[in-house]
């Protein structure tokens, strides 16, 4: 089935607001070269469509109440073309998609997320679908993901079940807002605040349950990505991950490897993320590795993870925690590092001994030592948990220790925001914020030092940047100096 030549705004099918009756579509190939595939208008009449191809950069659309159903069904872009909109939108009301395929073997270039839904949505399911090679560069819109952008709602209940994301990269140039597979965005609407009072809570739930990720990669963070979009506490986010698997995700310019959970930085509380029973091997970034519990979202469960890292030369310039908190008061409140933790393991390297790393913001103790130990071999045959691992200890109880083993190629790693002058962290080849870093040279190792290209603080490859002298305002400009 095709849409007729020209007809830009219309579908091949549409389910109109007084439809009554259910409908399923089956068995057919849809072909579209932009536009929309089906629109689902209507509040009572589900619609169902089962064993079909949608071919080109289309979308199915859901606008009514009522379900839409997808199952059995591919999607794939044709004549090497990129999509300008997802493949799946939903603007309200249910949608649940089952045994489909999203991409295909060869890399599948996207400009815009695979699906996108919003905050107005109530159920949402994903089961057993696999989002397959999705490459894409997102131009418009705050927040980016080839698989998934996901708006929480008062309402909106979503659920990862058995899916599977390969290969899901976001080249978009966003170093905060950019993820590989899903990225999830709790947003509340105003009428809804000023109808609670300042007791009352609203919780809304995304779950993912044996779900795998494989070499997904984005600037932010590789697999999942959450954030509040809101600036009340009366709507909360609850995260549940549980029996996955997170294999080489994220690369040197991702902030995270695998996961990040964060909140606004006024408030103390969000809403919580709970990681449990899964896997993480290889996954690495610059700040960690494996989980980061942002600002104000409350780690209520990390129990019977494993991790484990097999390449250790390309990862020793890299913070590779395993689990990064960056709330002592938060973790507290949910039980304590030991409590959240228990069962953690990390797996060891058959080529050269590695150990594992936890870490608190504001303590330099590594707790995965003993965090290990004690799942091994229980509390009596371990040492006493480091500094900081007690309850309601404050970080100037605790010395706080360098880290002395950083060679100095790592200690010049940076991560830097909007405003971060280029001269204390050069820029980066790639998901450099800064519009400066769009028209300065980007040195390699090779480059010539000079007035167009000089030496930076932080972050430079070159040999003779590392030993020349540093600069003020009263220094010559010389070869020791450029």
């Amino acid at each position: 089935m095709r849409r007729r030549s020209g007809d830009s705004s219309g579908s091949i099918i549409t389910l109109t607001s007084d439809s009554i009756n259910p409908i399923t579509l089956t068995n057919i190939n849809m072909i579209i070269d932009s536009g929309f595939f089906v629109i689902q208008q209507s509040n009572k009449a589900q619609l169902t469509l089962s064993n079909i191809e949608f071919i080109g950069a289309g979308t199915v659309k859901q606008e009514g109440l009522a379900l839409l159903l997808i199952e059995y069904s591919s999607f794939r872009l044709s004549n090497n073309i990129s999509t300008i909109s997802p493949f799946v939108q939903a603007i309200r009301g249910q949608i649940e998609i089952n045994s489909c395929s999203f991409g295909t073997s060869l890399e599948t270039n996207l400009g815009s997320p695979a699906i996108q839904t919003s905050s107005q949505c109530t159920n949402i399911k994903f089961k057993q679908t696999i989002f397959n090679n999705l490459h894409s560069i997102i131009t418009n819109g705050e927040y980016k993901a080839s698989g998934a952008v996901i708006e929480m709602g008062e309402k909106t209940e979503v659920e990862f079940t058995d899916c599977t994301f390969i290969n899901c990269i976001d080249q978009s140039s966003d170093i905060q807002h950019s993820t590989g597979a899903v990225f999830i965005i709790l947003k509340s609407s105003d009428l809804l605040i000023h109808q609670l009072s300042d007791e009352q809570t609203i919780q809304s739930t995304i779950s993912f349950n044996q779900c795998q990720f494989t070499g997904c990669i984005g600037g932010s963070s590789g697999a999942i990505q959450s954030i509040s979009n809101q600036s009340q506490l009366n709507l909360r986010l609850n995260i549940i991950i549980d029996k996955c698997s997170f294999d080489n995700c994220g690369n040197d310019n991702s902030i995270v490897g695998a996961c990040w959970f964060n909140g606004q930085s006024e408030y103390n509380n969000y809403g919580q993320a709970s990681v449990t029973n899964s896997r993480f091997r290889n996954c690495i970034g610059i700040k960690a590795g494996g989980i980061l519990f942002g600002e104000n979202m409350q780690p209520i469960n990390a129990r019977n993870n494993v991790f484990s890292i097999i390449n250790i030369e390309y990862t020793k310039c890299l913070v590779t925690s395993d689990v990064f908190f960056s709330s002592k008061e938060l973790l507290d409140q949910a039980g304590g590092i030991s409590y959240i933790l228990q069962g953690y393991k990390y797996e060891q390297n058959q080529q050269q001994y590695t150990i594992g790393e936890i870490k608190i913001q504001g303590f330099s103790s590594n707790f995965a030592p003993y965090l290990d130990c004690v799942t091994r071999n229980g509390t009596e045959q371990c040492e006493q948990i480091p500094c900081g691992g007690e309850m309601n200890i404050q970080p100037e109880q605790c010395e706080y220790i360098e880290d002395e083993d950083k060679d100095q190629e790592c200690k010049q790693k940076c991560v830097p925001t909007l405003i971060t002058p280029i001269s204390e962290c050069g820029c980066l080849p790639v998901n450099d914020p800064r519009q400066e870093c769009k028209q300065v040279c980007i040195p390699t190792k090779d480059s010539l030092i000079n007035e167009l290209c000089p030496c930076f603080l932080i972050g430079d490859p070159r040999e003779a940047c590392k030993t020349i002298i540093q600069p003020s305002e009263d220094t010559p400009i010389n070869e020791q100096s450029p």
